[in-house]
């Protein structure tokens, strides 16, 4: 609550300046209470890392599987500062937030963020169940994958799809769903997780954690080849 002592005597101070006849210390004095320096500091350092492409959006509580999925407008992930609130979030990251979604609405994806169409979770089960299909790790070990009527001939080998689902917690990874997803993006869906991957950069572009039934989610012309 070192915030609302700050304020106290920031007010009190610039009382006293102005009983004193010294208005412009006075202004000066309520313009450095935490009510003006904080939320204008938290905007100038969203600003300094939209700009930087290092931005997150902040938050409080605990973080749910997707939490850190990519804001659609921003493009950048979220950061929980835990379930301790002591009030001076309003001034510290509401501003923050602010700041990083005026810049997303006026200038887009933060620069270096994936620029590509950006599905829902809901979209992107529901477009491998009608696009998709299943490829094995012997397939993946191949190089190249036929995705309808396009043969993607990403870097697979390079992308390292076994590392990036066991970042996530899936070490087992017998056989994948892919579906190319308006030329942009591979959709890859394992049991419990789904990713987005760029195949411009080659990176992941965005995960959802997923708890996957191949009865109902698998690719309805599922084909191993």
């Amino acid at each position: 609550m070192f915030w609302l002592f700050g304020l106290l005597v920031s007010l009190g101070a610039g009382a006293l300046l102005a009983k004193q006849g010294r208005k412009r210390k006075a202004v000066l004095s309520l313009l450095l209470t935490p009510l003006v320096a904080l939320p204008l500091i938290n905007v100038l350092f969203a600003t300094g890392t939209y700009w930087g492409g290092t931005a997150e959006l902040r938050g409080v509580g605990l973080p749910g599987p997707n939490y850190r999925s990519l804001d659609p407008v921003v493009r950048c992930s979220r950061r929980s500062s835990g379930c301790l609130v002591d009030g001076s979030e309003v001034l510290t990251q509401t501003p923050h937030n602010l700041a990083l979604r005026a810049w997303g609405a006026l200038c887009g994806p933060m620069p270096g963020a994936y620029d590509g169409p950006l599905p829902t979770l809901e979209e992107a089960l529901t477009f491998v169940r009608e696009e998709g299909l299943v490829v094995s790790q012997q397939e993946l070990e191949a190089g190249q994958i036929q995705v309808g009527a396009r043969r993607v001939e990403a870097d697979l080998e390079g992308l390292d799809l076994p590392r990036h689902f066991a970042q996530v917690g899936h070490l087992e990874v017998q056989s994948l769903w892919f579906a190319l997803y308006q030329e942009w993006a591979l959709i890859v869906v394992g049991s419990e997780h789904v990713l987005l991957i760029d195949l411009e950069s080659g990176r992941v572009a965005n995960r959802w954690w997923a708890r996957v039934d191949p009865e109902r989610d698998g690719p309805a012309e599922a084909r191993r080849r």
